[in-house]
């Protein structure tokens, strides 16, 4: 995605963070902006999902000081939610494969993850509820 990104004229930089944001903590990220490229749009999957991801799009960089927005978790519609470590990539399944039953086919607004199946993970503590994270974007001088 990254890369498909970066290859569209409309885009001017592309960043990618370290790796995965536990519940409570934060990754800092820096960008450059131009006035003619000043919207920001963010987007990341959510672990222990199949095919969840969070987005923030088009928020303007401010002139100065910070603007702080929600970002909501969304689902893709590409997998049926078994809420099954057989069919969930990230921590702590970290299975690869794909789940063949039928799927939403359209993206939508995630849920969350319920515990509709027995695994690896503990639904009380990896469960979330809408908005998935807040994303902080701040001029640097």
């Amino acid at each position: 995605m990254l890369s498909a990104a970066s290859a569209l004229p409309s885009v001017y930089a592309t960043a990618i963070g370290s790796g995965g944001i536990l519940p409570g903590t934060s990754q800092t990220i820096e960008i450059a902006t131009t006035e003619q490229f000043s919207d920001i749009s963010v987007g990341a999957m959510l672990a222990t999902t199949n095919d969840g991801f969070m987005a923030v799009s088009g928020v303007h960089a401010p002139r100065r000081g910070e603007v702080t927005v929600d970002a909501i978790g969304y689902d893709a519609g590409s997998e049926a939610n078994s809420d099954s470590c057989a069919f969930i990539p990230g921590p702590p399944c970290g299975d690869t494969s794909h789940n063949p039953a039928p799927s939403e086919g359209y993206v939508h607004v995630h849920a969350g993850m319920h515990g509709m199946s027995v695994g690896a993970y503990n639904p009380s503590q990896l469960d979330w509820r809408n908005p998935v994270a807040q994303v902080q974007i701040k001029r640097m001088d």
